[in-house]
């Protein structure tokens, strides 16, 4: 997404911008970015910021395939005793999965524990109610609460409603491949 719509260009995203005026939002933080892309943000906030860990998840594996082949190119270039990995600094802080936020089941919901001190969501909002509905968008903000540690903080960049409209362009079939 970054990539392709930013070719030959020096990319500068503006919610880095306003991620550094909170920089204390991710120090020492263990974070979850779902939604993560191609994890240009992920790594971003990872290089930036003394965090802790950040796990960037995408339901779409060509795209966690092209971050974890990022993030591994930069592990590689460093040596195998590099002080970075003793730190957790970058690329040691970073990780990407492949999977579904949205769970089969709501049962699900009863073994999500605390385990995250800040989430991104960023720009996912409209993907996840387009193919999931109200009842997926629900239990998205119920397995973020439920991940959340005390105090934690849920960092939530929605689309705005004509952003949706959009979407009518869209074939069916176009959307089932970026699904």
């Amino acid at each position: 997404y970054y990539g392709y719509r930013n070719k030959d260009k020096d990319f500068h995203d503006i919610r880095l911008d306003v991620f550094e005026q909170q920089g204390e939002l991710f120090k020492g933080k263990h974070i979850l970015d779902v939604g993560c892309n191609s994890g240009f943000i992920t790594m971003e906030v990872a290089k930036r910021f003394e965090i802790k860990s950040i796990v960037g998840l995408d339901i779409d594996k060509g795209l966690i395939n092209q971050a974890i082949k990022t993030i591994t190119k930069h592990k590689k270039s460093l040596p195998m005793d590099n002080d970075l990995r003793k730190q957790h600094s970058f690329p040691f802080n970073c990780s990407f999965v492949h999977g579904n936020y949205i769970l089969k089941d709501d049962v699900l919901l009863e073994i999500e524990t605390a385990q995250f001190d800040v989430i991104l969501c960023l720009s996912i909002t409209k993907w996840i109610q387009l193919n999931f509905g109200d009842e997926g968008l629900k239990q998205a903000f119920r397995r973020m609460f439920l991940q959340l540690k005390a105090n934690g903080r849920l960092i939530l960049e929605a689309q705005p409603y004509d952003n949706y409209g959009r979407r009518k362009k869209m074939t069916v079939w176009f959307l089932i491949l970026i699904c």
